[in-house]
């Protein structure tokens, strides 16, 4: 089925997670309506949320370093917050759109046996670290 993906997904990344979970989910005859493409789009933004979240944590760490008046604090990068929500998030879609093992256990849903090149979610990386 060829979904669009609504307007909220405005990003190239969001757009790819957006067509990659949709590849999945038809590659595995989960069934999926066109009233279904608002939850598809906030599950791509929080896959790309994620992998922006691992990018700036591979560069800049978990904790900051940050000059005041008062000289040098550290604090938390805030991606670890924004990381943390965004996989809450995703957890709760994967259970809806049958993608977690819970919710597997009683259709025919199937991971495939290796990464797809093509359309596989652990396959696709839309932000390279440069």
């Amino acid at each position: 089925m060829n979904i669009k993906p609504p307007l909220f997904v405005r990003t190239r990344e969001q757009k790819k997670y957006f067509k990659a979970v949709l590849a999945e989910l038809n590659i595995n005859k989960v069934d999926i309506k066109t009233s279904d493409r608002f939850a598809l789009g906030t599950l791509a933004i929080n896959l790309a949320l994620i992998d922006q979240s691992m990018i700036s944590l591979a560069e800049n760490g978990t904790v900051m370093e940050s000059a005041t008046e008062k000289g040098v604090t550290r604090k938390a990068n805030p991606a670890l917050k924004m990381l943390s929500e965004a996989q809450l998030a995703v957890r709760a879609y994967y259970k809806e759109f049958q993608m977690s093992p819970n919710s597997r256990a009683s259709n025919s849903y199937s991971l495939p046996s290796a990464p797809l090149d093509t359309y596989g979610i652990a396959s696709i990386r839309v932000n390279r670290p440069k």
